[in-house]
Parts: C-alpha cells; sequence; structure tokens
C-alpha cells in the first residue's frame, strides 16, 4: 500500500500527549537506571525494587495524566460526520447525549473473581516479601511520594542489597 495512513492518528496524538505529559521523563530516568548498570532486568530483586519504589508514584502520574485527557474536548471532524465530539469522560459516561449507547457487557461475580484470582494480583507473594526485604534493609524507611524520593530509595535499597549479598 502507498500513501498516507490516516488510521493510527488517534494512537499517535495519544502517545504525543502522553509524552508531552511527562511520561518521556519517566521513560528517560529508567533507561538512565538500566544504561548505568544500576536496574538488571533479569534479576528479580531489581525488578521488585522498582515497583516497590516507583510504581505507586508512576500509577499517580498516569492517573493524572488519564483525567487530563478524558477532560479535553475533541473537536467535531470536518470529513466524518457520524463522529461524535466533546469530552472523553462524557461521551464514555452518557453516550445517549450524543446518539451513542451503553455498549458495556455484564460480567457476573464469579467470573469477574476467576479473572481477578487469574490477572491482577500474579506475584503477590513475591511482592510481600519484598516489602519485608526493603524493611530489613532499610527500618527507618519512608514510602516514596515523588519520583525524585522513588529514585534515590531505589538506588539506597540496591546498595544495601549488594553489600548484603557479597
Amino acid at each position: 500500500m502507498f500513501g498516507r495512513s490516516t488510521s493510527n492518528q488517534r494512537i499517535e496524538a495519544w502517545w504525543s500527549y502522553l509524552r508531552r505529559q511527562g511520561i518521556h521523563w519517566w521513560i528517560n530516568k529508567l533507561k538512565d537506571l538500566r544504561d548505568t548498570g544500576k536496574f538488571n532486568a533479569l534479576n528479580p530483586i531489581h525488578i521488585e525494587c522498582v515497583r516497590f519504589c516507583l510504581m505507586d508514584v508512576l500509577q499517580a502520574e498516569l492517573d493524572r495524566i488519564a483525567k487530563h485527557w478524558n477532560l479535553h474536548n475533541i473537536r467535531p471532524q470536518k470529513s466524518v460526520n457520524e463522529l461524535p465530539s466533546g469530552k472523553p469522560d462524557i461521551l464514555f459516561y452518557v453516550p445517549e447525549l450524543f446518539g451513542g449507547y451503553e455498549m458495556g457487557k455484564s460480567v457476573d461475580d464469579i467470573e469477574l473473581n476467576l479473572c481477578q484470582e487469574m490477572y491482577a494480583t500474579p506475584k503477590q507473594k513475591e511482592r510481600a516479601e519484598f516489602h519485608e526485604l526493603a524493611y530489613l534493609l532499610k527500618p527507618n524507611l519512608q514510602i516514596p511520594c515523588n519520583a525524585n524520593d522513588g529514585l534515590k530509595l531505589y538506588e539506597e535499597l540496591i546498595c544495601l542489597y549488594d553489600q548484603e549479598c557479597d
């Protein structure tokens, strides 16, 4: 096929927005950890330490970005009249206002619980064990509330762990 591809414009716009809102900073910081040898993706301790130190802060950042995105205004499309315009949250939660309809499917509790057991908490035991290890390595540990504190804690815990393993 030749010519312009317009079918991926929406996802490309989302990725561009996501990067502009601060995820690019996270990508660079995590690459820096890897490139400087402070993070080894094959080491389960390094993986759990990143999760412990950064996951909550990163999730809060992603939630902030998603909330901001879902409140932005989608402009009407000149070439395609059947695409609704408006704010994504309103389009999703009240589709009837725009000529749409609810397309959700009911799921019974048994199916929901099975899905949660299979996919939602695959490594809870390992994470609980890492939490214990983290507090053993650093008893006065404070859970980080921002990215810089999380990165600092990660480096401290890895340094302490590596000293214990020598």
